[in-house]
């Protein structure tokens, strides 16, 4: 599609933002997979009806905002064509959905994130471990947890009661011990600690589901012990790594770029000498609607030691690193700052004239994603695609649309769109503020750009 006939689209629908009607009347398919060959039409609304998401190491750790592995699926299909060691990249890899289908595909695959505990999770998933060394860690570990009657290692925070019950925490105790006996083997280690990770939230007294980590007063939560829970995910862990290690086609490597910045991709290439990128496929944040760190604050309390993240406030200084971070600063929202976009700028006026913070946090938030399309452009092969995953949201009572926005940022710095689709979300893990009373953001877009 022109980008004058992409215009045309944009002014037919500036009414419209993702719901369950469909854009432009074109009737919603309901497949299993995203059609790989044949032209998708502009504005087609998916109901990918499979709900198996969580194969092989998918099913490794919740994490909030996971998108479905079914959208860098079709774009490797799509645009690699059955090649094999073409280079994959996301450069906001979460927990890493890229990462896993990439090598699945067998290519060398790249992943850049700001959170730690996302790339660990990420490592994990996508390293190959030996059955027989892995099986016996995992008796091992068991079998010390069986034979122990308290543990050592105990979060150093004042609030620990507020957050854990005394089994629980004396569980957890025995658990982090025995899984430092195995500092020898780190891939192994790794594996141990994001199982570990994995059972932290739900044994402990904060809700389970809320986007927020916190202790509910009105409907109290009884935690289930935390050894069974962690011997079940073990179990279940193990027998994936497994399977994946069987089914990754040798030759292909992985690269998580550590102090890497999604702002700055192409400064962390040129460092580490890597060459350009056949595909990138990307899910950034949401505008202030996800505090990673929030999120994870329960576990990031029985294993951020290993990130210097262990207590809130350090926590809270890290908070500032994050695309769509609502930890800022007063003095950098003291004057209005806008973008230079058209589509963006007049509501950011908007929400100033409402929210200075909100104001400065949506022009933030779209500066950052320029500096990763820009930097991400520079290591792109020429036609190569770049595929960005994201949902519209509202601030202070302003609707954004924001892979318009995307798209018109995209089209100054050298990018063609070919190709706007949008899917029903349906793994609903972690809300998100909507119109700030809490509602969902029911459907993602799929914004496919190419390298001019």
């Amino acid at each position: 599609m022109s980008s004058t006939n992409l215009k045309e689209h944009k002014l037919s629908n500036a009414g419209i933002v993702s719901g369950n009607v469909d854009v432009c009347g074109i009737e919603a398919c309901k497949v299993l997979d995203l059609p790989e060959n044949g032209t998708i039409p502009f504005y087609q609304k998916y109901v990918i009806l499979s709900n198996d998401v969580a194969y092989l190491t998918h099913v490794i750790h919740k994490y909030p905002s996971k998108f479905i592995p079914h959208i860098p699926r079709w774009a490797i299909r799509r645009y690699l064509r059955g090649q094999q060691f073409r280079s994959v990249l996301d450069p906001m890899c979460g927990s890493g959905t890229t990462l896993v289908e990439g090598i699945l595909f067998g290519h060398h695959v790249f992943g850049i994130d700001i959170d730690p505990l996302a790339r660990l999770i990420t490592k994990v998933k996508i390293t190959p471990l030996d059955e027989e060394k892995l099986r016996s860690a995992c008796r091992k570990v068991m079998y010390r947890i069986a034979h122990a009657s308290q543990g050592e290692f105990v979060p150093s925070i004042p609030t620990l009661s507020h957050w854990f019950n005394e089994g629980i925490t004396k569980e957890l105790s025995i658990i982090r011990d025995a899984i430092e006996e195995h500092r020898d083997n780190k891939d192994i280690y790794d594996f141990l600690i994001v199982t570990f990770s994995s059972i932290i939230r739900r044994v402990s007294n904060a809700d389970n589901q809320s986007q927020k980590t916190y202790v509910s007063h009105t409907n109290p939560k009884s935690p289930p012990a935390a050894i069974p829970i962690f011997a079940q995910n073990l179990e279940k862990y193990a027998e994936r790594i497994i399977e994946f290690s069987k089914k990754r086609p040798p030759g292909t490597t992985y690269h998580i770029l550590e102090g890497a910045d999604a702002r700055s991709v192409d400064k962390a290439f040129r460092e580490r000498h890597f060459g350009n990128i056949d595909l990138a496929v990307t899910s950034p944040p949401y505008i202030k609607a996800v505090d990673y760190i929030y999120t994870q604050m329960a576990e990031y309390f029985w294993i951020g030691d290993l990130f210097g993240l262990a207590d809130q406030k350090s926590q809270n200084m890290f908070k500032t690193k994050y695309i769509g971070t609502k930890m800022v600063y007063a003095d950098e929202y003291s004057q209005p700052k806008l973008t230079g976009i058209p589509s963006i700028d007049p509501i950011i006026e908007r929400i100033y004239s409402k929210n200075r913070k909100f104001a400065y946090i949506t022009f933030k938030f779209f500066e950052d994603m320029r500096a990763n399309l820009k930097s991400t452009y520079s290591i792109l092969q020429n036609e190569a695609h770049y595929v960005i995953v994201v949902g519209d949201c509202n601030v202070a009572g302003e609707s954004i649309r924001v892979r318009d926005v995307l798209i018109d940022i995209a089209e100054l710095e050298g990018y063609t769109l070919e190709n706007l689709f949008y899917y029903e979300i349906r793994n609903r893990y972690m809300r998100f503020p909507r119109l700030g009373r809490g509602g969902l953001i029911t459907h993602d877009w799929v914004v496919d750009l190419r390298k001019r």
